[in-house]
């Protein structure tokens, strides 16, 4: 009778720790989705200011790759920051939120999309009077399709997260809407599938403001 009773306890909390998950994962969706909802809201001059003023990529770079380091560090992933080491990374100007959702997006996608062993390099490259932004990754690769879907505003990711993660699915639009708002280019190169992608984003550097020092990187 106590064993019955028992048992039927443990059914419910296994139950019951299922549907925490469950709801876990509903909510975790549904925070991306707001997220990107409220990016492209934030888009609209008409919905929400846009935000011009200097901003160092050099600090969200930073920042974004300390955020995500556990995360890849669960996954079997490599995090790797490469800023330049001998000349001073200019400022650009933006939107500072949308910029870090913009490498939030571009770091997560690839960890993502990236199997256990891979890495994930986040670089900056000053170059005349722009910035180079790179986010390369060795994971599943896209097709000459899914780049030019992806480069015309209304791509999709090409394949399932390696891992099984969650994805809405509107990662590359997010990428394509906040790289146009800031005046930038967007360039994707992958040579196919299982040999890993490289988003670069240029971005024109602001005039007579003083560049970051590479000392205080």
């Amino acid at each position: 009778m106590l064993g019955d009773e028992l048992t039927d306890v443990l059914q419910l909390t296994a139950r019951g720790n299922e549907l925490i998950i469950l709801g876990q994962e509903i909510l975790h969706t549904l925070e991306q989705l707001c997220a990107y909802m409220l990016s492209i809201a934030a888009l609209d001059p008409s919905t929400v200011p846009f935000q011009r003023r200097p901003v160092a990529l050099s600090e969200l770079a930073e920042r974004t790759a300390t955020h995500f380091q556990s995360s890849a560090q669960v996954k079997g992933i490599a995090i790797r920051l490469q800023l330049p080491t001998s000349i001073a990374v200019p400022l650009i100007e933006g939107d500072p939120t949308l910029l870090e959702h913009l490498l939030s997006n571009l770091v997560g996608n690839s960890i993502k999309h990236t199997p256990s062993g891979g890495s994930v390099t986040l670089c900056l490259i000053p170059e005349g009077g722009v910035v180079h932004l790179e986010v390369t990754d060795t994971g599943i690769g896209m097709g000459t399709e899914n780049i030019q879907a992806a480069l015309s505003g209304s791509g999709r990711p090409s394949g399932q997260p390696t891992a099984g993660e969650d994805s809405t699915g509107t990662g590359l639009s997010v990428i394509w809407h906040i790289v146009k708002a800031h005046r930038a280019h967007l360039a994707i190169f992958s040579e196919g599938r299982g040999k890993g992608t490289t988003f670069r984003i240029t971005f024109p550097a602001v005039k007579d403001i003083p560049s970051i020092p590479v000392s205080q990187q």
